[in-house]
C-alpha cells in the first residue's frame, strides 16, 4: 500500500511539472527534475520498473483529466520504462 502511494505521488507530482506553464516552471527546470527522476527510476530491478509501469498505467485509466490521462499514459516511455 505504501509503495503505490509514493508511486502515486511521484507520477501526480510528475504529470503537474510536465503540464506547468513555463512561466510557472522554467523548461530547463522542469527537464532536469524529469531527466533526474528517470535516471533513479531506470536503477531498479525489470520487476519493480514493470510494477511501476503496471501502476502508472492503473493510474492514468482512473484519470478524469483527458490532458493529465494522456500525460501518465505517455510517462513510462518519456522515463525510459518501455521502448
Amino acid at each position: 500500500m505504501l509503495n503505490e502511494v509514493l508511486v502515486r505521488a511521484l507520477v501526480e507530482l510528475m504529470v503537474t511539472l510536465d503540464l506547468s506553464d513555463e512561466e510557472d516552471v522554467s523548461i530547463e527546470a522542469g527537464s532536469s527534475m524529469l531527466n533526474d527522476a528517470a535516471a533513479i527510476l531506470n536503477g531498479l530491478s525489470t520487476e519493480d520498473q514493470e510494477d511501476l509501469v503496471r501502476l502508472i498505467g492503473e493510474f492514468a485509466e482512473s484519470e478524469t483529466d483527458p490532458d493529465r490521462q494522456d500525460n501518465m499514459r505517455e510517462l513510462p516511455g518519456a522515463l525510459g520504462l518501455v521502448e
